[in-house]
């Protein structure tokens, strides 16, 4: 079957690559190949695609990451029919070098498999071959239907015609308001001001008979018509997806359609509509225009255009994710730090910011609104740990532009690339995936120092599960920790986008800065998970593929004290971990269990009462007029294997207590009658522990010493699930 027997939309490569839009074109699929880049990453990776419409064939045409997963599952085979739902033009290439056109396809429905095609459809010629121009120049088309083009606008287009060389008359200017400036027209055609490039003013949809179906691809590449084509989606004016050229002195002012606008330079003024909406007088502001009161921005690009290559382009986008302000010391001193991760329609990327871009830019930032951004550097990512698959960044300058947008803007929808949980376990360490799973188990705030820099740090563990029953430790640090909904995520769906892949104590997953956390998120991956896990999860034990070191309580052997005698836990150069069912018969140290400590954020050394009611921190060197107070509980926990005195820190203790340092101490300076109860009332109570020993050496005596790193109290169904399943594995009914 022929071209127009699939009902190809013939001419309308070439009427895309000049400007024009085309409502829903119907092309084939004839090829596609990878793009080479650095990023190992699956939902980094770019394919160049290879299209017909019949008439020509492009092999400058890309596909947004966002339509990865699909084209991976082979939904988009060779010689498929497809409709481009959406997509953008943009012009590409190094500065001073050659620049392209790309066509980057943003949406895409498959009208037709290629295993039905079978064959590339009609004749078609390589846009940007001489013969191929000429031909179909020439080449009368099949009608010529008018177009309703609506009012007209300031008409661009992305290549003027060629100069006339051999007499050609064009009967219609090129130019706008008051500049009579005419331009040849190239090959010697006439160029009335009727249109001559037939594009239909009818929306066809796919099957319609071909005698019904517009003829995109008419006399040559020149339209002198004042009336301009409409851009993508259905906004007016022309789209320019390029590298703009900006007038000198300020531009022209407006004018009708043509290339120059009043009385002005070239490219001027006019009403021009942008891809994100709005509109403006563009190419007479420099830099700063659409930026002012009032105002809006033109030349608006999608994010997965943006190349190194570009230095002059507007986005519209919303933030995502901020990150808190962090310092850092290398060979050029010290300086500060934020980043964030925007998000349009089309992708999302991670924007940086450096010291006075943070002063500057910090605060205007806010998660969920939507911005306007010019003059930021894009360049390539350079350490892909830190890449979430993607192959360039955003970093704010000095010259950078910014202004809040109050357009209403969809909120855009998260790309994801989920890697099953059990697949996890042959992920290359270090780098970045996307995860969804049941949100298991959830571990207390902790408070820890880094080895390596010997920074506090607040971390938390969450342990995730899909439907494949296995799960996963992921690490949540500092900010992301501290600001995690446990309530909210304890037993729903959690998706985190860029977690990083680490081989500490099996397979585990490492939250970054940049990583973005959705709980219970409305697409299709969760409704199907929680479908799974309400019908048959629940009553499974998972599998973890994380194991026990710093684990959470699936990921982490469970013992009774006696096991951890006979299997002399604890032994050898590293700690081990393990979870225990037990209870508490005894706390040693009511009348010390609480202490004064330094009131500083981050540091909770006993301070030293002064008797002049202020308080010393050795550790601060600093005198202050308050203190809060804090827990350490020295309890003995047994079960029916044994006895053990672990110690028990001040979130945990809480746990056990059910009342807060503080309370405690107010009980302890004025009710001593309800402190000594709250301390009588915690025993003989059972909990859920998960703790480490470890044999040191105290006074030339070898003692097994125990901690308590979380306490929760009994679930009684996962406990009672968790017994079924180990008497299943002992064989015992």
């Amino acid at each position: 079957m022929g071209a127009n027997g699939h009902h190809l939309t013939e001419g309308a490569l070439r009427a895309m690559l000049n400007g024009v839009t085309v409502e829903r074109p119907v092309v084939q699929l004839v090829d596609s190949h990878v793009l080479k880049n650095n990023t190992p990453n699956s939902s980094g990776k770019r394919y160049r695609l290879l299209l017909n419409d019949g008439r020509n064939t492009y092999n400058f045409a890309m596909l947004g990451t966002q339509l990865n997963s699909r084209f991976e599952n082979a939904e988009f085979s060779p010689l498929s029919i497809i409709t481009l739902e959406k997509y953008v033009c943009s012009e590409q290439g190094p500065p001073n070098g050659e620049k392209r056109k790309v066509l980057i396809i943003l949406q895409v429905n498959v009208e037709v498999p290629g295993d039905q095609v079978r064959e590339r459809l009609g004749n078609p010629v390589p846009l940007g071959d001489p013969a191929g121009d000429q031909g179909n120049a020439q080449r009368a088309p099949q009608q010529q239907p008018a177009i309703n083009r609506g009012p007209q606008q300031q008409q661009s287009f992305h290549n003027p015609p060629r100069p006339q060389m051999n007499g050609g008359q064009q009967q219609n200017s090129i130019s706008g308001g008051n500049n009579n400036n005419t331009r040849p027209q190239g090959n010697g055609f006439n160029n009335n001001s009727s249109n001559q490039n037939n594009f239909g003013n009818r929306q066809q949809g796919f099957g319609e008979s071909p005698a019904k179906r517009p003829n995109l691809g008419g006399g040559g590449m020149g339209n002198t018509s004042n009336q301009a084509p409409r851009i993508p989606n259905g906004n007016q004016g022309q789209f320019r997806a390029q590298t703009p050229s900006y007038p000198p002195n300020g531009g022209g002012g407006g004018g009708g359609g043509g290339f120059s606008g009043g009385n002005g330079g070239n490219y001027g003024g006019g009403n021009q509509s942008t891809y994100g909406g709005g509109s403006s007088t563009y190419g007479g502001g420099g830099d700063s225009e659409g930026f002012g009161e009032g105002e809006t921005p033109a030349n608006v690009f999608p994010l997965t255009s943006l190349t190194p290559y570009q230095n002059k382009w507007t986005i519209r986008v919303r933030v995502l994710s901020k990150d808190p302000i962090r310092s850092y010391v290398n060979q050029k001193g010290e300086g500060k730090v934020f980043g964030m991760i925007i998000a349009d329609e089309s992708d999302d990327m991670k924007c940086t910011g450096f010291n006075s871009e943070v002063d500057k830019f910090y605060d205007m930032f806010e998660v969920g609104k939507v911005y306007w951004i010019r003059n930021a550097q894009v360049k390539t990512i350079n350490n892909p740990q830190y890449s979430r698959g993607k192959q360039y960044e955003m970093t704010l300058r000095g010259d950078t532009l910014v202004k809040e947008c109050f357009d209403d803007v969809p909120v855009p929808q998260v790309n994801y690339n989920f890697v099953p949980i059990d697949r996890m376990q042959d992920a290359v360490p270090e780098t970045t995936v996307d995860v969804i799973g049941i949100c298991g188990f959830i571990g207390d705030l902790q408070n820890i120092t880094s080895a390596k820099t010997k920074k506090d740090l607040v971390k938390r563990d969450i342990e995730l599960r899909d439907t494949s029953n296995f799960s996963v430790r992921m690490t949540l640090w500092n900010a992301q920790a501290e600001k995690f909904d446990a309530a909210a995520a304890l037993n729903n769906v959690v998706a985190v986008k860029g977690a990083v892949v680490k081989d500490f104590g099996g397979r585990t997953l490492s939250g970054l800065s940049s990583s973005v956390i959705t709980i219970s998120p409305d697409i299709n991956d969760a409704h199907l998970l929680r479908g799974w896990y309400d019908q048959t999860g629940s009553s499974m034990a998972p599998q973890s593929i994380s194991n026990a070191a710093g684990g959470s309580g699936g990921s982490t052997p469970w013992k009774n004290l006696l096991q951890i005698q006979t299997e002399r836990l604890g032994q050898g150069d590293k700690p081990d971990y393990f979870m225990l069912k037990g209870s508490i018969m005894k706390i040693r140290n009511k009348d010390t269990a609480l202490y004064m400590a330094c009131p500083e954020e981050g540091c909770n050394k006993k301070v030293i009462d002064q008797g002049n009611q202020t308080y010393r921190c050795e550790k601060c060197n600093k005198e202050q007029i308050s203190f809060k107070w804090r827990l350490m509980l020295n309890a003995e926990v047994a079960d029916f294997g044994g006895g053990c005195y672990p110690s028990i820190f001040h979130e945990q203790a809480e746990h056990i207590l059910g009342k807060s340092a503080q309370e405690l101490g107010e009980m302890r300076l004025n009710d001593m009658t309800s402190f000594d109860k709250i301390f009588a009332d915690a025993q003989f109570k059972s909990f859920i522990f998960k703790a480490r020993c470890k044999m040191e050496t105290f006074n030339d005596e070898n003692r097994l010493k125990y901690q308590v790193m979380t306490v929760e109290p009994i679930n009684v169904l996962d406990y009672s699930t968790r017994l079924i399943t180990m008497l299943k594995d002992l064989n015992v009914q």
